[in-house]
């Protein structure tokens, strides 16, 4: 669960960057396919394991992978930006 948290905390974080610089087709893109592949993911790891931590694992991998895609478009936008700090 404390791997669960700390994604939220970061998905949090580039939801809100995203939603700023109004790049939320990646966001749009990675849910849904992430919603794809949850589902089979977690049938599949709720088996391996005999438990439901499959299911909080395959949501933990899905939300991973949005991380990961999130992280490199950031990086990509903000490659060759130049910032200026304004004082008053």
């Amino acid at each position: 669960f404390a791997v669960y948290t700390c994604l939220m905390v970061v998905i949090s974080v580039f939801s809100a960057f995203a939603m700023g610089l109004e790049k939320m087709k990646t966001q749009a893109i990675c849910y849904i396919v992430g919603a794809i592949i949850k589902i089979p993911l977690a049938k599949l790891l709720v088996e391996i394991t005999g438990s439901w931590i499959g299911v909080v694992i395959a949501t933990c991998v899905c939300l991973g992978f949005y991380c990961v895609v999130q992280f490199i478009v950031f990086q990509k936008y903000f490659r060759g930006k130049e910032f200026q700090i304004h004082t008053y």
